[in-house]
């Protein structure tokens, strides 16, 4: 797989972690918790992916700093899911 359509598939990540944290309040309202707390799970770890396509993105230009925001961020995402899952 080469750079480019890995960073594509980073994007769809992104793109379906957007739908999934939308669609996410409706399933958990209108189904079982356990399907809620499935999507929800599913659209975090999409979404550590999708920072991950960021930080590759614009990793020249973020530098030491970035690269310490970004680990911050998914240590927060990831604590985040477990607080809330």
């Amino acid at each position: 797989m080469n750079k480019a359509s890995f960073m594509k598939f980073l994007g769809i990540c992104s793109v379906i972690t957007g739908i999934l944290f939308l669609s996410m309040a409706i399933w958990e309202s209108t189904s079982s918790n356990e399907l809620g707390s499935f999507v929800s799970l599913v659209g975090t770890v999409l979404l550590v992916f999708g920072l991950f396509g960021i930080y590759l993105r614009q990793q020249t230009e973020f530098g030491v700093f970035g690269f310490i925001v970004f680990v911050i961020s998914i240590i927060g995402t990831v604590l985040l899911q477990d607080l809330c899952g």
